[in-house]
């Protein structure tokens, strides 16, 4: 019609005359639209304030119930047309809700009036939810981050949005925030901040105690708590783990969990103690009666070993294959597989010798997963991995000098073969050259001003250059893993518990005939019992106090009192130096409080 036509295309003069020669309000196109429905399309906020005037309903909804006229202004984006629906008692908690529209098409302010109109991202009734998710895993928050609106990310995390929600192809909504709106992050530090808070003010009252409130580090309604930490640290913001509030939970959460890594520890004990007792009866002492008892103990080692591996490829077997300690745990299982096959045959010897120094370089990965020892298995791994990309880089002039030993030194043993002289003047680096039975055995020597040069060559360029670059390079690296030393640590243990609670709460566990027993072990390991239970009260003069390190309780009073002294100079208290004074006061005598009770 006439009216639908001027609607669309914003001819406010012919829709005011075609209303006031009284042509219905109410019209339709095909579709069961209505000429409000198409101005507010077009925007066309005059037409859709004469067409309230003419009594136009503003909650009308199209033929197949998917649009009213707020909807269609919220995805237009059009702020003024929002608010006078709004006004004109247009309900902003219909299914399909506007909000989902104006988050879509990056409208900021239309989400903010209806936010403010009282629209829910959490509206049950109409089927709306913060953290509902589309056809392909996306919550609101993650189209949000995506349009790159840094507002709305904001509003909806104000409002209880998850950023760990997955999409289905396991995309986090914080790698989204990270990568389109990073100066969220600062907000998502903020809320940390605003975590702990001190009560009772001076340190010196009785009962002054300092809370710590977790509830920001736990997904709302998820059953891992340590999901939030793991995304940080794979969108690379695991420096955000240093925040005491993080270490506070990291600390408390492994207290709850170390008994399994502790079981898992014995574990493997045993199985190495009956790996290695079974290669020495069997290949090196030949006692026959000892390998027959020691037999089917270590098939059953085994086979809780295979699956137990088995079952974590299943509950997340991407990060599985891409951790190199896999590939190690079953080089072990394959390795003590195959000796066990009777007779015994001397390939089995070499498979034997590599199966013992795997089972024992496993062992200790395993033991570094205990926070006390992390640290220097981390180091050693990564000193491990830069010594072997140096001489991977240098690898050449070492391959140069022992050709060059061979063509100079044929009647040596150690230079009649290619690999057999490589091997040589590897050890040859560490210091074995061996100068008096090269040069002083006048029967093997035939070039000697030329094999003393490149003997000179090879201790100044690879024996003195080359291998104090390496003891260099590495002692560089231990002092800057020590510098980093406790950010390390808390990304490795955060993983670690992250993984184990993934493993403990997986659906497959949910069908054992032991299910009494798995639902008893994910209630235990659980650190907050929301809505109870979630703040930690610290009683700062309380002498007993020993649930959290003297360190970490000293870290989250510095934060406290910094937190009360900034607060205290916007409201307008005393001068910014008084109050850092104070708090500076404040902290020594703390510090002085627990060295006091540490003497004792």
């Amino acid at each position: 019609t006439c009216l639908l036509i001027s609607s669309w295309l914003g001819h406010i003069e012919i829709v005011k005359a075609l209303l006031e020669k009284g042509v219905p309000v109410s019209t339709r196109d095909n579709d069961g639209r209505t000429p409000l429905h198409l101005a507010a399309c077009a925007t066309s906020t005059k037409i859709v304030e004469e067409l309230l005037k003419h009594s136009a309903d503003p909650c009308e909804w199209d033929f197949e119930n998917k649009y009213t006229p707020l909807h269609c202004a919220a995805a237009a984006g059009c702020i003024a047309t929002v608010k006078f629906l709004i006004m004109s008692g247009a309900n902003v908690h219909t299914k399909r809700s506007p909000l989902y529209y104006a988050v879509l098409n990056n409208a900021v302010d239309c989400v903010e009036t209806l936010l403010h109109a009282g629209a829910s991202p959490n509206n049950s009734q109409a089927g709306a939810s913060v953290n509902k998710a589309d056809i392909f895993g996306c919550t609101p928050l993650h189209i949000a981050a995506l349009n790159e609106s840094s507002r709305t990310v904001m509003m909806f995390l104000s409002k209880g949005g998850v950023v760990t929600a997955r999409t289905k192809d396991g995309i986090t909504a914080l790698s989204f925030i990270v990568s389109r709106t990073p100066e969220v992050l600062s907000q998502l530090a903020t809320r940390f901040d605003q975590a702990v808070s001190l009560h009772y003010h001076e340190l010196g009252h009785m009962d002054c105690e300092l809370r710590v409130d977790f509830r920001p580090l736990v997904p709302l309604g998820g059953r891992n708590e340590t999901d939030l930490m793991l995304c940080l640290v794979e969108v690379g913001q695991g420096r955000m783990l240093k925040h005491p509030l993080c270490e506070s939970f990291l600390y408390l959460k492994w207290k709850r969990i170390r008994k399994f890594f502790v079981l898992n520890f014995l574990f493997h004990l045993i199985f190495v103690a009956f790996f290695t007792s079974f290669v020495f009866a069997t290949y090196l002492w030949n006692e026959k009666q000892l390998s027959a008892i020691l037999f089917w103990p270590l098939v059953t080692i085994i086979c809780l070993f295979a699956s137990k591996e088995i079952f974590q490829i299943s509950s997340d077997i991407y990060y599985y294959i891409k951790r190199w300690e896999t590939w190690l745990q079953w080089s072990v299982i394959v390795a003590s597989s195959l000796i066990l096959i009777p007779p015994a045959r001397p390939w089995q010897h070499h498979v034997a010798a590599l199966g013992i120094l795997l089972a024992w370089l496993e062992l200790m990965i395993v033991t570094g997963y205990f926070p006390i020892f992390g640290l220097y298995v981390q180091m050693f791994t990564e000193i491990f991995i830069n010594f072997f990309k140096f001489l991977a880089a240098h690898i050449c002039l070492i391959f140069g000098f022992s050709l060059g030993f061979i063509v100079l030194h044929d009647k040596y043993k150690s230079f009649t073969d290619p690999l057999i002289s490589l091997f040589k003047s590897v050890i040859m680096t560490i210091g074995e050259l061996e100068f008096e039975y090269f040069f002083f055995n006048e029967s093997l020597l035939e070039y000697s001003g030329t094999a003393h040069f490149m003997f000179l060559c090879f201790v100044i360029l690879v024996a003195v250059i080359l291998m104090n670059q390496i003891i260099g390079l590495a002692v560089s690296d231990i002092q800057e893993l020590r510098s980093r030393a406790g950010l390390e640590q808390l990304v490795r243990q955060a993983e670690v518990i992250a993984r184990f609670e993934n493993m403990l709460f997986s659906e497959l566990l949910d069908y054992t005939p032991a299910c009494k027993i798995i639902q008893a072990c994910r209630e235990n390991i659980l650190l907050l019992h929301p809505p109870h239970h979630c703040v930690l009260r610290i009683r700062l003069n309380d002498p007993h106090e020993n649930r959290l390190p003297r360190e970490l309780i000293q870290s989250l009073y510095r934060l406290a009192a910094e937190k009360k002294m900034r607060r205290g100079i916007f409201r307008g208290g005393a001068p910014p130096s008084q109050n850092f004074a104070a708090n500076e006061l404040n902290y020594v005598r703390f510090n002085r409080m627990y060295r006091n009770d540490g003497n004792q």
